[in-house]
């Protein structure tokens, strides 16, 4: 080869050397800002899309494994997000706490607590000034313990984020539910007034604060503030739900009534607020009205504990309590039949239900089947029911 050509050839090859790193290096950074552009405009899907072609053409790009565990966590895809965070700690050798702290909100959203209070205490390591990094803490723990295992520790870690942000809504808030959870309720109200007084729109402060105002007694300060709640966020499930409590309470069983079918226009799966507002109807007589919530309610139990491995004996007695409300309802529209098989399905669920042989026998006095109901409510009066007694003073002897 002369030499001419030589240098041709060789100039050749540099020039196609170097358009490809251009087009390469371009490409991947083409990928990454369109990806970042997708992201902040929420469209997470595609920004994935695009952080996979960077991925493709350099596996070893931070900045892509991040940001697309960063979609991925936002897609509530937490496994996808555990992945790429993990990957992003290989690579990147500074080890930037937020990584570490999204890996741990993944854990905790997945509820593996254990592994979510390893990376939250990795984070408080690299940075111990990061508050939410002892918010989510102390919830970790809260999820990991009964209320009577809670240690001063869990409060604590609330207690430095406080004093890490006082002046932060957040922080007294997250405090003053954890005081709550552990019927420190007095306590969780001062916390509760320091947030809504630093953030006046603070709807879960209300609500909370309600809750506990109800645990002390104070029903008209408690439906105060979640009336309030409610002004502020129309969509607050809880606060209805929670205000549909109190005003049974308070016997207005109508305007309870209200809050639970508002509170199931959201959360048509919650069996607690159907048997509640059940439960509100059978107050007022309304029988036909309480024998569908109860229906529905028993309908939704036996949804959920099917997919239970096993029943435990709480679970059994309010299960049985269900069946005996309907009961309760069908003896009111004279279905004595109907009745008499929810409360032998009471019993036969949770076999110490005092109540359901109470009511079991009084409905037997009732259509005069007096040999057996006497029997029911003597065995109500063994069990512990005492107004049992006095039935059998009247109708058995």
């Amino acid at each position: 080869m002369n030499l001419t050509l030589f240098k041709t050839t060789f100039l050749l090859i540099l020039i196609n050397l170097n358009i490809n790193t251009i087009v390469y290096a371009q490409t991947t950074e083409d990928y990454l800002n369109s990806g970042i552009k997708k992201q902040n405009l929420t469209d997470y899907s595609g920004a994935i899309f695009e952080f996979d072609k960077v991925i493709e053409l350099n596996p070893n790009n931070v900045k892509a494994y991040y940001n697309r565990a960063s979609s991925k966590y936002n897609l509530k895809d937490y496994e996808g997000a555990i992945s790429d965070y993990k990957r992003v700690i290989e690579l990147d050798q500074k080890k930037n706490y937020q990584t570490y702290y999204y890996l741990g909100l993944s854990y905790y959203f997945l509820e593996r607590y254990h592994f979510a209070l390893d990376y939250f205490n990795k984070v408080i390591e690299l940075n111990p000034n990061f508050y939410l990094a002892y918010i989510f803490r102390g919830l970790t723990r809260e999820n990991m313990s009964s209320i009577s295992m809670l240690s001063k520790d869990y409060i604590n870690d609330f207690n430095k984020a406080v004093e890490l942000e006082p002046k932060n809504a957040v922080t007294y808030f997250y405090r003053g539910k954890a005081k709550a959870g552990i019927f420190e309720n007095h306590e969780a109200i001062k916390d509760f007034n320091k947030a809504i007084e630093l953030n006046p729109k603070n709807s879960d402060a209300y609500r909370e604060r309600g809750v506990s105002k109800y645990r002390i007694d104070d029903y008209t300060g408690s439906v105060q503030d979640l009336s309030k709640a409610i002004n502020i966020n129309p969509n607050d499930i809880a606060a209805y739900y929670e205000r549909a409590n109190i005003k049974v309470e308070l016997k207005d069983y109508r305007g309870a009534i209200r809050d639970y079918t508002k509170h199931l226009e959201f959360n048509n799966k919650n069996y607690f607020a159907y048997d509640a507002r059940g439960v509100a109807k059978l107050k007022l007589e309304d029988y036909r009205g309480a024998k569908l919530d109860f229906n529905k309610s028993i309908q939704l139990e036996n949804e959920y504990y099917k997919s239970l491995p096993k029943m435990i004996d709480f679970q059994k007695e309010a299960h049985s309590n269900s069946y005996a409300k309907r009961a309760a309802s069908k003896a009111g529209l004279q279905d004595y039949e109907g009745a008499m098989e929810d409360y032998n399905k009471a019993i036969e669920l949770y076999p110490n239900n005092m109540k359901a042989y109470y009511s079991r026998g009084m409905t037997r006095v009732l259509i005069e089947q007096i040999d057996r109901g006497c029997l029911d409510l003597s065995k109500a009066g063994e069990l512990g029911y005492v107004e049992a007694y006095e039935a059998i003073k009247e109708f058995c002897n």
